[in-house]
């Protein structure tokens, strides 16, 4: 049976709830309680990602309420309402298994219009005032008003109300005290949870529970490295995105990884035969778009009197790249945004590397070259989101060097202007435009250079390693050893080949993420090439 809600004279199709007609019945009653969220804006906009085919756009909304209502459709009739900031914690937005919201909107010319479109990726901004989705558009459901607006879907907009379905999983529901979703069959709305020994025999892609807390705990199992850290009896999870086990580590994590969350990830053998009976931590460390960095938040600074051989630069951040590239792809990586350059890349003693392209960038010299970072660092901008410098700094940092080498000058930089002059051990920066950083949320892309191939044309082919939310052509990065990528099945730190293209005075111009012939170029990006040379700190 399909469900609709009924608003200002409209039936709108939210989601195919109940499998039986019969839904009044006591046997359904639990399945078809489905919850329904609303939330309402002064203002927004739609801005189309892509080409004029594209059914995906970013929604910004302003001037909005700090509270979402909730409810709950017959028999149960639950209502209230939740913070914003709670509300997008607690409901999933999961790329795999988005929810679909009616999207009610007034256009300045004073008509009304719905879209009912799938939410991703939400970002609250209470500072500036702005809460950000991104939307995939059912175009199916919207064939009558496509018809009726003439197919265009406005860019600016004013009154705006969402309509939002309920919690992803079937078996679950919306607990307003908590703001986050539960199994009434596992545990109380912000009560008491049962324990796993009660479910052990359910399973997950064939695995029973029973077996993977025995796996867990196993001598191959990396989970309970820390010490003090226990499998919690109680939260546990079928993740089909890992397709097994997902069990909360109860640990008391300090330092730089104070903030995240620890699970043990169990999969299950028929999707990963290869690490059947083996556990492995994941970590989830994002915060929400409204939580601060305290003002008075530490980072480590470099330590330009650490002993070094200065006059083998080159040699040290190839050793450097090459030591975080085989650790990443012997255990696992994820990509993520810190605000300490030394945040997610842990030493030896850990087995996870999680951070982004600059964060990469930036531990390679801090840990290595630490008076070249402290250059680096000097020179940027003071931005908030980070303490440290992000690719935008990396890009006019370099740009800002000499293009000749003097030595009796102690240069400890250069800027290599001519493509066919990279070499291993060289930065290839890309700083994206204004346009292609609002959309990417992204200042632009840091890569290290670790092979340069035979010219081909008037390009280049580069093996790169770096941090990135998908791999490149002929890709270290795998589904067995990265986890938490958002929209694609590979991220965090790898190996991968580019095409790099020169402008007409040989320059670094342009550039393809995979090297393969015929693959569209990156637009909308400035590239430069820089070299850490032999200095000594002044």
């Amino acid at each position: 049976m399909t469900f609709f809600v009924q608003y200002q004279g409209k039936n709108i199709k939210i989601r195919d709830s109940f499998k039986s007609s019969n839904f009044l019945s006591k046997q359904s009653e639990q399945e078809v309680a489905t919850d329904l969220f609303v939330h309402n804006s002064g203002a927004g906009t739609f801005e189309r990602v892509g080409d004029e085919e594209s059914d995906v756009y970013i929604l910004t909304l302003q001037d909005f309420d700090d509270k979402v209502i909730y409810f709950t459709d017959r028999p149960l009739r639950d209502v209230g309402q939740v913070k914003l900031a709670q509300f997008l914690r607690g409901l999933s937005f999961e790329i795999g298994n988005p929810p679909n919201a009616a999207i009610v909107i007034n256009t300045p010319e004073g008509e009304e219009m719905t879209v009912v479109a799938e939410l991703t990726e939400p970002i609250l901004m209470p500072v500036e005032g702005r809460l950000i989705f991104k939307a995939k558009v059912l175009k199916d459901n919207n064939t009558e008003q496509e018809a009726e607006y003439g197919g265009v879907i406005p860019k600016k907009f004013n009154k705006v109300t969402l309509l939002i379905d309920g919690c992803s999983k079937k078996d679950e529901k919306f607990c307003g005290s908590t703001g986050k979703c539960y199994n009434p069959q596992k545990e109380k709305c912000g009560g008491i949870k049962k324990s796993w020994k009660k479910f052990k025999n359910e399973k997950c892609h064939g695995m029973k529970l029973e077996d993977a807390y025995k796996y867990a705990q196993g001598p191959d199992s990396e989970c309970l490295l820390y010490d003090k850290a226990s499998l919690s009896e109680y939260n546990f999870t079928c993740d089909d995105k890992i397709k097994g086990w997902k069990i909360d580590l109860e640990i008391n994590l300090t330092g730089e990884e104070g903030h995240c969350k620890a699970y043990c990830i169990v999969p299950a053998k028929e999707s990963y035969k290869k690490n059947e009976g083996v556990g492995r931590i994941q970590y989830k460390c994002k915060k929400s778009a409204n939580e601060k960095e305290p003002k008075n938040k530490y980072c480590p600074k470099p330590d330009v009197r650490k002993g070094y051989d200065n006059n083998k630069a080159t040699k040290h951040l190839i050793e450097k790249y090459h030591s975080i590239l085989n650790e990443a792809t012997k255990h696992h990586t994820s990509y993520e945004h810190h605000y300490c350059v030394t945040s997610g890349m842990p030493y030896s003693t850990k087995k996870h590397w999680a951070t982004d392209c600059s964060g990469l960038g930036g531990f390679a010299l801090f840990d290595t070259l630490p008076y070249h970072y402290k250059l680096l660092d000097e020179s940027r901008s003071a931005w908030t989101k980070a303490d440290r410098p992000l690719a935008t700094d990396f890009y006019e940092f370099i740009k800002k060097q000499p293009t000749e080498y003097h030595k009796d000058k102690n240069q400890c930089w250069q800027r290599i202007e001519k493509l066919k002059d990279a070499k291993q051990g060289d930065f290839l920066v890309a700083k994206y435009s204004k346009k292609v950083a609002d959309k990417k949320h992204s200042t632009g892309h840091v890569m290290w250079i670790d092979e340069v191939h035979n010219k081909l044309g008037d390009h280049r082919k580069l093996t790169v390693i770096d941090s990135a939310n998908n791999g490149h052509g002929s890709d270290t990065r795998t589904e067995d050893n990265t986890y938490n990528c958002k929209g694609s099945k590979t991220c965090g730190i790898g190996r991968g080949n580019i095409w790099v293209y020169p402008d007409d005075k040989g320059r670094p111009d342009s550039y393809t993420w995979k090297a393969h012939p015929g693959q569209k170029k990156e637009t909308g990006e400035y590239l430069v090439i820089g070299r850490a040379l032999n200095c000594s700190p002044e």
